[in-house]
């Protein structure tokens, strides 16, 4: 094979590549001390894949999406899968605007899957581990 002719079928390859990318991707474990924000990023709804919280009782948890023309869902834009014996370990949820929403944490020890639910994207899963 030609040099030119090679350099030419590498570009081509090594282009392809480059445009394929998952549609969900989770972003490295976020640490937080307290008070918590997690950022959203609603293109390829990039989040951490888990968030570890220490100390954390009666501390909020801060969601915010980005970019600005993405929203949550109205009431269960974050909702916590985290009945412990029928109690709530995050409470007073709600959404704080169009791009944020907030949950105050008891601070609980244990592992908690939420989903976030953004308007026209796809519902995700993540977790917060209360420490």
């Amino acid at each position: 094979m030609k040099p030119r002719m090679l350099l030419v079928t590498v570009a081509a390859v090594v282009a392809s590549g480059c445009t394929t990318q998952p549609s969900t991707t989770a972003r490295l474990d976020q640490e937080c001390k307290g008070k918590c924000q997690i950022e959203v990023e609603a293109k390829g709804d990039i989040v951490p894949r888990k968030v570890f919280v220490t100390g954390g009782a009666g501390e909020e948890i801060r969601w915010k999406i980005r970019p600005w023309f993405v929203h949550f869902t109205d009431v269960d834009g974050i909702q916590f899968d985290d009945k412990d014996g029928g109690t709530s370990v995050f409470t007073r949820c709600g959404r704080d605007g169009w791009r944020e929403f907030v949950c105050i944490n008891s601070g609980k020890t244990g592992e908690y899957k939420y989903t976030v639910r953004l308007l026209g994207s796809t519902p995700f899963d993540p977790w917060v581990v209360n420490r």
